[in-house]
């Protein structure tokens, strides 16, 4: 989804955009909090990850950062496609921006 937003470059890494997207939505979230996101993203696809615990705490973080992306970024996105589509289809002149 990161990638298809223009958020993440196919070559980026889990990490690196999880990264970004904590010091855009998240800026003054813990530093222990943050490193651990972190740690789980780099882990995410490695032999790595067979050795890692993940508790309801990380779950609950990935889950919220997720939802505050979504929230942020697709919806607003995917409404103004749709308003776009509605008022095209009726003849209405799409707004700009």
């Amino acid at each position: 989804m990161m990638h298809s937003s223009g958020d993440c470059e196919r070559s980026d890494s889990l990490r690196d955009c999880v990264e970004r997207l904590l010091g855009s939505l998240l800026p003054n979230l813990d530093v222990a909090e943050s490193r651990r996101l972190l740690d789980l993203a780099a882990a995410h696809g490695s032999r790595a990850q067979d050795d890692l615990t993940v508790n309801l705490r990380d779950v609950a973080m990935s889950k919220t950062l997720c939802d505050l992306y979504f929230l942020r970024t697709v919806g607003p996105k995917a409404l103004r496609e749709r308003v776009a589509s509605a008022k095209a289809s009726s003849g209405e002149e799409a707004p700009v921006g």
